[in-house]
């Protein structure tokens, strides 16, 4: 049997040297003992893991080991913004494919060491630890992150949406649906959004202290990630199609719509904010500077029909619209 020990330990040091660049003056230790260390706040801490499977969220070479490591990242880290928070330390724990073979192996590690980190260092986001081992089968990848919530600040939960709530969306969607749908013609732009999507965390620290009652991240895709904002809540949400905001980069095509409401991949964020606030001029203001997009409104369950989703797109003449899918279902499709 080969001995893989001295390839382990070489891999971990460089680990170690990646990951010490990107810790900040909260980290008291990082990689190399057996567990980390952070100097905590007081404030009431978050937690969130996200995977990353060969296979199922990546194949061939649509992405770069690079964007895996961005990507891996900024899926965790998006959650974090979606709580209102801000992020802590990060693990992260890989199964390398033995299929690589050993310079496969250290290749993959340091191109995706090289996207990771540098987000982490973008987002403030060390990393502080993980594992490293092999695996028979496809690579896998999960990423752990404690996060902690800005001052005065409460936890952004999916059931706090309430009737009457404006629902606003933080950015356009439909750029990386089209990216992965169409990878060999779609525009650098939408290229880029798929492989290296940016967390919200901006917004995180800008309205954690302003009158927001929901918030969820899209990365299955805005039906699906609203249907589980009503599913909490119990309230449902009408959509106005005429409202939702495409890509540009979807100028021209007959599915943009589609493409922007069940495309998943955005890490944007869907807001629900009480109407009083969200009209009033402060409001306004605050919505206007960071760029929210109003796109429906949240309902009582009286106020939908018997056998109707919770979740209706609504064109202009009010009639409700349909589409082949919902959304991103991990255990249906390779992403």
């Amino acid at each position: 049997m080969e001995d893989t020990s001295g390839q382990e330990n070489i891999l971990i040091q460089k680990i170690t040297t990646w990951c010490h660049k990107t810790h900040t003056p909260q980290t008291l230790l990082g990689v190399g003992d057996d567990a980390a260390a952070i100097f905590p706040s007081g404030r009431p801490l978050l937690m969130c893991s996200d995977m990353m499977l060969e296979g199922q969220h990546w194949a061939g070479d649509l992405l770069s080991p690079a964007d895996i490591g961005h990507k891996s990242l900024a899926r965790c880290l998006s959650d974090i913004a979606a709580m209102g928070g801000r992020p802590l330390g990060v693990t992260i724990s890989i199964a390398l494919s033995k299929s690589l073979g050993t310079k496969g192996q250290d290749d993959f590690l340091t191109g995706f060491y090289n996207g990771a980190s540098a987000l982490s260092i973008k987002y403030h986001a060390p990393l502080i630890g993980g594992d490293l081992s092999q695996i028979d089968g496809p690579t896998a990848i999960d990423v752990a992150i404690v996060g902690e919530l800005f001052p005065e600040g409460s936890p952004w939960r999916r059931s706090g949406a309430r009737p009457f709530d404006l629902a606003f969306v933080s950015g356009p969607l439909g750029a990386a649906a089209l990216a992965y749908l169409e990878p060999k013609t779609a525009p650098a732009t939408a290229l880029q959004k798929l492989r290296r999507p940016e967390p919200r965390l901006d917004l995180a620290e800008a309205l954690h202290v302003q009158s927001i009652n929901s918030v969820i991240d899209i990365s299955d895709g805005l039906l699906m990630d609203a249907n589980r904002i009503c599913q909490a809540s119990g309230v449902g949400l009408i959509l106005d199609a005429e409202k939702i905001p495409r890509a540009p980069v979807l100028a021209n095509r007959t599915d943009t719509l589609e493409l922007a409401v069940t495309g998943g991949d955005e890490y944007e964020l869907l807001i629900s904010i009480p109407d009083g606030w969200a009209r009033c001029e402060y409001g306004k203001s605050v919505i206007q500077k960071h760029g929210l997009i109003e796109i429906g409104h949240f309902v009582g369950m009286s106020q939908l029909k018997a056998n109707t989703p919770l979740v209706q797109v609504i064109d202009r003449d009010g009639q409700s619209l349909h589409f082949k899918q919902t959304g991103h279902d991990p255990f249906k499709e390779t992403r």
